[in-house]
């Protein structure tokens, strides 16, 4: 078994903070970019190798506790550090909490950690409970951008695409310069990120537990499949047919381990997306089934963000009946 938390490859907010920790005490981590890289492997296996602990780059749990850093983050902070990276992983080393792209899938805009949309009113959501916390934080950033967003949020959907459209620059893949300085400057507040992550645990975390609990995956990659699912492709057992489909398909699977259950659901999932999905779906998806892959033309490791194949204590007495 595994013992360490991070391992190189591994980039988002928590790489930013173990990056900072070892700058603090003296081991020069390079860029404080959140980027989990040679360099940052060298300044762990140098603070490993001043406290006695296995010297292979990787961050263990004892590791992360000297560097006087707060409690490890939990399997649903790993796990959206892993998805955010998925959604964004053509900007790494931003901060997810910040990034933002135009209307380039019919969406007006997409921001925030695992990219909440306007048309669909996530964004909406999550500006409203800020401005009910802090009236003061989003006229602060910049009054004249929040007084010309906040009409949008309570427009029509196809009102709010329009607008997206109207920031939207290079066919919806980035936002005039203005927008694009707002959105990242507010993804440092930590009241908004605070909200973000109160919104996926609610809409996106607690459902996939429901599914992880009803498709019987049992581990941290089967748990972590389910929150990909729901992030990306909608509730895992939205549809009665495909949960039929995804059981009886177990049933007459040649072996019976949750593995091969994982590659069913990758299987089950990515066939029903559109065929310009479909394969680039199934690669991420199979990222859970197999630990490792290449998503988005970049390499990944389940067990460098954190997530081991082993029984996800988190599920252990938890009541889905309601």
């Amino acid at each position: 078994m595994n013992c360490f938390l991070f391992g190189p490859g591994c980039f988002g907010p928590w790489i930013r903070s173990l990056q900072e920790a070892l700058h603090r005490a003296g081991f020069d981590p390079g860029p404080i970019d959140g980027l989990y890289g040679p360099r940052t492997a060298g300044a762990v296996r140098a603070f490993s190798k001043s406290h006695s602990l296995p010297e292979r780059g990787e961050i263990t749990l004892r590791g992360w506790s000297l560097l006087g850093l707060d409690s490890p983050p939990s399997l649903f902070e790993r796990s959206l550090q892993l998805v955010a990276a998925l959604e964004w992983t053509a900007c790494r080393g931003q901060n997810p909490f910040g990034c933002v792209t135009g209307n380039f899938d019919g969406q007006g805009l997409t921001w925030g950690v695992i990219g909440f949309t306007l048309r669909g009113g996530q964004v909406g959501l999550i500006l409203d409970r800020i401005n009910q916390v802090d009236p003061l934080l989003l006229p602060c950033l910049d009054g004249e951008k929040w007084d010309d967003l906040r009409p949008v949020l309570r427009a029509s959907p196809t009102e709010r695409v329009r607008w997206g459209e109207s920031i939207s620059l290079h066919q919806g893949q980035h936002v005039e310069p203005g927008w694009l300085k707002w959105f990242a400057r507010l993804g440092e507040e930590p009241l908004v990120r605070k909200v973000q992550q109160e919104v996926v645990w609610d809409d996106y975390w607690r459902p996939a537990m429901e599914s992880a609990h009803a498709l019987e995956l049992k581990t941290e990659w089967g748990l972590a499949l389910c929150f990909d699912i729901h992030v990306q492709n909608g509730h895992a057992t939205r549809a009665k047919k495909r949960l039929h489909q995804y059981q009886a398909e177990c049933q007459r699977a040649s072996t019976h381990t949750e593995k091969e259950h994982r590659r069913i659901l990758a299987e089950r999932i990515s066939a029903g997306c559109k065929p310009i999905w479909r394969n680039a779906v199934f690669k991420r998806k199979h990222l859970f089934v197999a630990g490792k892959g290449t998503v988005n033309g970049y390499v990944f490791s389940l067990p460098h963000w954190g997530l081991q194949e082993r029984r996800c204590e988190v599920l252990e007495g938890e009541d889905f009946t309601e």
